[in-house]
Order: C-alpha cells, then structure tokens, then sequence
C-alpha cells in the first residue's frame, strides 16, 4: 500500500534503532544480539483448517514478522553477534502448499522465492550463531523434527563447511 513491505520497513526501522544503540557508551556494539519471536499459538495437529469465513472458531495465524525481521535485519548487519528466533516461519514455500494460508499477508515478500528460501538466508549468516525454536508452516501448525531436518538440511551444511556446525542450531516443538 505504501509502496514497500511492511518487513522492508521493520528491517530499516530496527537498523536505525541499531545504528544508535552502537553510539551509546554503554552498549557493547560487538555482542548485540538479535530475537524474533512469536506470540501466537501454532495450530493443533487435529484442528480442522479448511474451514469456511463465517466458521466459529477460525485457525489460528502465525506471526513470523519477528523472525523475519531478524534474519533480514542480520544478512545486511555483519555486526549482528546472533540471532534466536522462536514459532518462525520454516519457509515461505510452506504457504503455498495449501490453498488455505495462515501467514499474514504484509509478512509476505513479493518475488522473495526468486532469489531463495529462508534456508537461504540462514546459510547466509554462516558462522554467526542462529537458533531456530518451534518453527510452523504455512498453515501455522508445528513442524516436525523431520521436517526440520529436511528444510533447514542446506544452512546445516553450510555451517559445517564453515567449520561452525555448533553455531547453527534447530530444536523442535516440546
């Protein structure tokens, strides 16, 4: 609507915030971390998703402006120490493999699948630490260790030949 991506326009507000943050004496510019997080609940594995508009209860959205922001924010600062992210996204693909989507739209990046994946980026950050907690899909449900293994397989092997295989970590849903 304004002509750019609401992430765009996080991304840029949390640099600026950055920018003066490194200017402060009390501020270690070297150890400032990142932490995208979530808030909203990740839809249960039996919760019917194909549901009509006017449905009672409507599935749950996820939230992965955090995440999002985070990761963007850190592949254009290299002086971002590490990033946590918590209920993100696991990747933008993931919407599109229903025709139901539980992602925000302004959480969308047009023409972000052109140039790669979030897996992308996050091999991108290689060998800053990153850990990936509780991510969903793009029906905001849990992702499982498998699909966990599976999606992020390609920044894992990016760390390991970085030599800095412990600074990329995954874990699952409790």
């Amino acid at each position: 609507m304004l002509g750019q991506t609401l992430v765009g326009s996080r991304v840029r507000d949390l640099r600026s915030v950055l920018r003066y943050l490194r200017g402060r004496s009390d501020v270690d510019p070297a150890r400032i971390t990142l932490w995208g997080d979530s808030f909203a609940p990740p839809n249960p594995p039996d919760r019917r998703l194909a549901v009509p508009l006017d449905a009672e209860r409507l599935p749950d959205h996820a939230e992965p402006l955090g995440q999002l922001v985070a990761l963007f924010a850190a592949l254009f600062d290299d002086g971002i120490a590490a990033i946590e992210v918590r209920s993100g996204l696991t990747r933008f693909a993931s919407v599109l493999e229903s025709p139901f989507c539980y992602v925000p739209h302004d959480c969308i990046v047009p023409g972000a699948l052109t140039a790669g994946d979030l897996t992308d980026v996050i091999a991108a950050l290689a060998p800053r630490p990153v850990r990936l907690r509780e991510m969903v899909d793009g029906l905001n449900r849990s992702a499982s260790a498998d699909e966990l293994e599976r999606t992020f397989a390609p920044a894992r092997a990016t760390y390991q030949a970085a030599g800095a295989a412990d600074q990329f970590e995954v874990q699952p849903p409790n």
